[in-house]
């Protein structure tokens, strides 16, 4: 009840202070939605590329493809304030492609496609029915795909930004996300935890994925010098952001250089601690992404924390009874002792 009333409150402040609330509203989202969408490509992943990693993270990448639901349903809000969010809705750009590609039919289009497409997929993959065969297609798709949706919701924010490598970097954002949660639920009931060592490696290397990722697009549009690009950076490099800057590089490098000790990478409490470091993180960069798009940047970052706490607060609801019922149609004689989240 909580999470909902948080919501909603969100929600009716877009009334009065409009476009600042909605950009609160879709950061909040693209946070909690990337734990089941990022939890999606997770899942795939693990069937195509087998380990240890099976044992550990199964159950709470496939609870975490559950939430998708909730999250379409989360996402209605974004498609109903389009014209407040997006200002390409009112001054289509001139160019051809641009002009088809930012519209209004083609952004509704794409995003009850990609739904449609992720819900389609993670219904396969919990079936467990060919699901070597859809995780090879359906990675294929899912990279390609998601692509362009962060170019249209995210990077569409800012119509004059172009950037060959934001979607990559974005779907980097979404896979640490969702590692960082299903490592959290599976940590948090350690003593079932077989290999914490696995769940350690692999926090280190999503983290340098993710680093890889966001200097590579940095890169490119210094290596470019266009001007929108620069200004792009230079909107979330001036005034308090350049702070903002920092945190998000000690969030991620203060983990990922005591990873690289073994007896860390083993600690289970040295891993939950990290893992919710790298959250905190990904909260800070996400409002590093989408708030300097708007104007009045205290407002948003409010609601947005307000926002978070809600869709938190559901998720994680949602995410124990989905938990309980992927244990349960995994191993329903022995339910609860095997897994932990």
């Amino acid at each position: 009840m909580a999470g909902a009333a948080l919501c909603v409150g969100v929600l009716v402040a877009s009334f009065w202070i409009g476009r600042s609330a909605l950009l609160a509203w879709q950061t909040a989202f693209l946070l909690a939605a990337s734990i089941p969408i990022g939890g999606l490509c997770l899942r795939m992943v693990m069937q195509l590329v087998p380990g240890f990693w099976h044992d550990e993270l199964t159950v709470q990448t496939e609870a975490a493809i559950m939430l998708l639901p909730l999250a379409a349903v989360l996402f209605l809000p974004i498609l109903i304030g389009m014209p407040l969010l997006y200002d390409w809705i009112a001054n289509p750009p001139e160019k051809s492609f641009p002009a088809i590609f930012l519209s209004w039919p083609v952004f509704l289009l794409i995003s009850v496609a990609w739904f449609g497409c992720l819900l389609l997929l993670g219904t396969l993959l919990l079936r467990r029915r060919h699901c070597t065969r859809v995780s090879v297609i359906g990675i294929i798709g899912f990279v390609l795909v998601d692509t362009f949706v962060a170019a249209l919701w995210v990077m569409s924010l800012d119509p004059g930004f172009e950037s060959s490598g934001f979607g990559l970097y974005f779907i980097s954002v979404q896979i640490c996300i969702a590692f960082m949660a299903a490592g959290i639920a599976a940590l948090r009931g350690g003593a079932g935890l077989r290999r914490p060592g696995v769940i350690g490696s692999l926090m280190l290397t999503i983290i340098l994925f993710w680093a890889y990722l966001a200097f590579m697009q940095y890169f490119i549009i210094w290596s470019g010098n266009l001007p929108a690009g620069v200004s792009w950076y230079e909107a979330r490099a001036g005034g308090g952001w350049n702070l903002v800057l920092w945190a998000i590089a000690a969030l991620h490098a203060i983990p990922a250089v005591l990873l690289l000790l073994k007896p860390v990478r083993d600690c289970i409490a040295a891993l939950l601690a990290f893992a919710v470091l790298v959250l905190i993180g990904k909260t800070i960069e996400m409002l590093w992404l989408i708030l300097p798009a708007g104007t009045d940047v205290m407002s948003s970052s409010i609601l947005t924390l307000c926002a978070a706490a809600g869709m938190g607060l559901l998720f994680t609801g949602a995410y124990e009874w989905t938990f309980a019922w992927r244990v349960f149609v995994r191993a329903p004689k022995r339910a609860g002792r095997r897994y932990h989240g």
